[in-house]
């Protein structure tokens, strides 16, 4: 891959980087969750992230 990075937008290089994320974003939406995994805190955590009473 040639990175002709020369600080414009539409360089060879911030176009790879654009197709990159959107292949990684299409990745990432085309898997399913792992139910085992563990709540995040931005993600609903009723049981776990509850203060203590």
């Amino acid at each position: 891959m040639d990175h002709n990075q020369d600080g414009d937008a539409s360089s060879e290089y911030a176009e790879n980087c654009r197709v990159l994320v959107q292949m990684l974003i299409e990745y990432l939406d085309g898997i399913d969750p792992d139910p085992d995994l563990e709540p995040t805190v931005g993600g609903s955590c009723d049981y776990e992230c509850a203060p203590p009473e």
